[in-house]
């Protein structure tokens, strides 16, 4: 069973193979602006590529579990990465906005705990990035639920982020482009958050069938920016 990814993993995915990182800090910083106020913590930041091609001039703080190298990826001078567990790192620090790009699905197994770990840092707004799965990515979900023992796609949480209302989506699709299904199946395990051990060959005739034998697809994902209740 698969808990989470590694950076290797977020770097093979999000630079060779899908492009949804190049699209969502333009969106960010052409879109949301207004929303994205300092000082801002984001949560399971990855390479911190979105954070530095977005809001290079804001302050922020890009926490993930996993360790990067600062040579290899390094941050706006106004940033700091630390890497920590999300539900360690939560303290009495402020931060007015809270971005959680493609990393719910790893903080959702106890949605209480997390609503107050959200609480404790009271920002005013939070942006969410998340997959629709109302295309292939909802029908790759299915087969997931029905085929494997355990997996851990992105889905919308139910009663997340409590005391919070939607004050703007922000829709647009992301593409992923393989040279062979062998290589598209590895980055759906990805997107599931499984290994696929003897699964693949499954796996690969459920996409042969779905893509019409082209291994690429794009599927639906929104920016969801939340602001507390009353503000």
């Amino acid at each position: 069973m698969k808990k989470g990814v590694t950076a290797m993993e977020v770097f093979d995915f999000k630079e060779n193979w899908c492009d949804e990182n190049q699209i969502i800090p333009k969106l960010l910083s052409t879109q949301a602006m207004e929303y994205l106020i300092e000082p801002i913590l984001d949560v399971g930041c990855g390479l911190g590529d979105i954070a530095y091609l977005a809001f290079p001039e804001k302050i922020a703080t890009c926490i993930d579990v996993n360790q990067i190298s600062p040579d290899e990826f390094p941050l706006s001078p106004n940033h700091e990465r630390i890497q920590i567990d999300f539900f360690e790192f939560c303290s009495d620090r402020h931060f007015n906005t809270v971005l959680i790009s493609h990393t719910l699905q790893f903080l959702d197994d106890d949605v209480d705990r997390l609503n107050k770990a959200i609480h404790k840092l009271n920002p005013t707004t939070i942006i969410l990035v998340l997959n629709d799965n109302n295309d292939l990515m909802g029908d790759i979900v299915d087969w997931a639920e029905k085929n494997l023992r355990y997996s851990n796609p992105e889905k919308h949480v139910h009663g997340f982020p409590e005391g919070y209302s939607i004050k703007k989506t922000i829709p647009f699709e992301a593409t992923i482009h393989c040279p062979d299904f062998k290589k598209l199946v590895k980055q759906v395990g990805y997107l599931i958050v499984q290994d696929l051990i003897g699964k693949d060959e499954q796996l690969t005739n459920f996409l042969k069938i779905k893509l019409a034998g082209k291994p690429q697809f794009t599927f639906k994902q929104s920016i969801l920016i939340y602001q507390k209740d009353g503000k």
